[in-house]
């Protein structure tokens, strides 16, 4: 259940400087608390956007790997990812530990919201058929166009030896880095179809990335674990709500997550979007 009248009434501007973290990537630092992305630098897409060691995404043999495991509560967990690096593209390779990530945790449904771009602002392709990324192998079953031409949908088989897993990737081309998609409406169709690709009762975390796996990446975490939260909510979900889901991501992720008044409204638009929608 949404409180809709105080979202729509909702001033982005003034509760986007109300949750301005005090803590910063310097202070996160001084206060070891980046310890693993500090002692792998290089693996890292951006400086100064590290994740916290208490969330770090547990990657096994593969080493390390910029990505969180979120516990925002209720059945929804989620992976909030960098997107992965190559040589060709930018930076070392770490496509075999993104891949032992989902192996790992047995994601169901992956997010990309930063399609294949050269150069640290983009993401290498990491997501080719038949290619085996440190021992991980992806095949790629079935791809088709989904959501009106504004996304790819892939399903895909990884495996290493004998372990496999089987998910489906979404690779989301509508939403621009550092901003937002022109419509909040795109967004609510990507949270229905993720809804709808799940398997019902997994409890296996959901992976989303971007670029750098903050401000795109935790807008989208933000929207969808609320609109999961709406439907058993006993209170109305308000403003206040969706602004203590972004601290709480903050201190899980980096305090980079969710970048702009602009994504809060954008967060606050697709609630209504999604709500709308279930009322027709």
């Amino acid at each position: 259940m949404l409180d809709r009248a105080l979202l729509l009434g909702a001033d982005a501007k003034r509760l986007f400087a109300a949750i301005a973290s005090l803590e910063t990537h310097a202070s996160l630092l001084a206060d070891g608390k980046c310890s693993r992305a500090a002692s792998n630098p290089e693996c890292n897409r951006y400086c100064d956007c590290w994740p916290v060691d208490s969330h770090l995404c547990d990657v096994g043999e593969a080493g390390y790997l910029n990505a969180s495991l979120l516990q925002l509560g209720g059945a929804h967990n989620y992976i909030a990812a960098a997107g992965p690096m190559a040589p060709e593209w930018h930076g070392p390779d770490t496509r075999g530990a993104f891949w032992s990530a989902v192996l790992k945790h047995k994601v169901p449904v992956l997010v990309a919201l930063a399609p294949p771009q050269h150069g640290f602002q983009g993401c290498a392709d990491y997501c080719v058929d038949g290619a085996t990324y440190d021992g991980v192998r992806v095949e790629i079953l079935r791809r088709a166009e989904a959501l009106n031409g504004t996304a790819l949908e892939e399903h895909i088989r990884v495996h290493r030896g004998c372990e496999g897993h089987s998910l489906v990737r979404i690779l989301f081309r509508e939403w621009p880095n550092y901003g937002v998609p022109e419509a909040a409406t795109s967004v609510a169709g990507l949270i229905t179809r993720i809804d709808e690709l799940r398997p019902e009762g997994d409890a296996a975390p959901l992976l989303v990335h971007c670029a750098g796996g903050v401000g795109r990446t935790g807008s989208l975490i933000v929207a969808h674990s609320l609109w999961a939260a709406s439907r058993a909510a006993a209170q109305p979900i308000g403003p206040d709500d969706v602004c203590a889901r972004v601290k709480l991501l903050r201190a899980q992720r980096h305090p980079y997550c969710v970048e702009s008044a602009q994504q809060l409204q954008l967060i606050f638009d697709v609630l209504l979007e999604l709500d709308h929608a279930a009322r027709v």
